[in-house]
């Protein structure tokens, strides 16, 4: 994937040394999303916070943070095990900007679709 403002994600607090828990790279290399603070690993998609912040708005020393319910973890775990397949999954307002994150949340999507007995309880 190509990386949203080169790689300055890899400069952010905390961000190097990292092992991302779907995709098992390590170390990951991420790009930014455009939410404030969240970056995405470049080979697998999967969303973190890497920027935190405490109730007074300070940025706090913390490891990055996956954004995804933790139940969905096993189900993206066994998506990129069966398909290899970048998702995209972090949160994009342009999606011109982002065409591989499009085309692969599709796919999760529809992977999803095909595969009901992974979606997790409610």
């Amino acid at each position: 994937m190509a990386q949203k403002y080169g790689s300055m994600a890899n400069g952010a607090p905390n961000a190097s040394g990292f092992t991302c828990l779907i995709c098992e790279t390590s170390p990951v290399s991420w790009t930014w999303s455009d939410a404030h603070g969240e970056a995405m690993c470049t080979k697998c998609g999967t969303p973190y916070q890497l920027i935190q912040r405490d109730e007074d708005k300070n940025i706090i020393d913390a490891l990055p943070s996956i954004n995804i319910t933790e139940k969905w973890v096993p189900v993206l775990k066994q998506y990129w095990q069966e398909t290899q397949r970048f998702t995209g999954l972090g949160a994009i307002m342009i999606w011109r900007d982002y065409p591989e994150c499009d085309a692969g949340q599709e796919a999760v999507y529809r992977w999803v679709d095909e595969h009901p007995a992974v979606v997790p309880a409610s």
